[in-house]
């Protein structure tokens, strides 16, 4: 399964933000458009992270429940799930036009 995750990197502060990762890379999108122009200075990036071991109703029910939080973390030491990869696609990959 591909989930999407919006990052917005303060590059002055050397902090940044990781949003919750979505099965919509429409909504990413949107939400990384909406964080660059609130944030104009912040190096705003959507990411694709594949997670070849997560069936899709897990991750609905995950949501439901609200164990999301944290996804990446969470799933690695909890639930003893990989990402298999990870890649951007906004705004340097694939989806840019979107």
């Amino acid at each position: 399964m591909l989930l999407y995750r919006v990052t917005s990197m303060n590059l002055d502060e050397g902090r940044g933000v990781f949003y919750d990762a979505t099965a919509s890379l429409q909504d990413a999108i949107r939400m990384a458009k909406l964080i660059q122009r609130r944030e104009p200075t912040h190096q705003v990036s959507v990411e694709a992270e594949s997670w070849p071991s997560l069936p899709w109703w897990k991750y609905r029910l995950h949501r439901i429940l609200g164990t999301h939080k944290g996804f990446g973390v969470n799933f690695k030491d909890r639930h003893r799930l990989t990402i298999d990869d990870i890649r951007t696609v906004w705004p340097d990959g694939h989806a840019q036009s979107s």
